[in-house]
């Protein structure tokens, strides 16, 4: 994993751009600045499909997470 990017499809999109397998955390930074992560996942065909997923599957966090939510890949 190298970056983390704010968390939109047309940022999934832009970041991923070929069909394949990886693996994916979905969480917030710190006040210190550290990753905290509230999801992991991987995918071993559609990387990109699956981190919209994960999305889905974390839809009980609060608004303001979601607000901020970042994905580290």
């Amino acid at each position: 994993m190298k970056s983390s990017y704010i968390l939109t499809a047309k940022s999934v999109d832009y970041e991923i751009t070929k069909i394949s397998a990886g693996n994916f955390a979905l969480g917030n930074e710190s006040k210190s600045g550290l990753f905290v992560v509230e999801y992991y996942g991987r995918s071993d065909t559609d990387l990109n499909s699956e981190i919209k997923i994960g999305l889905i599957n974390i839809k009980d966090l609060n608004s303001s997470m979601l607000q901020s939510l970042k994905v580290l890949l």
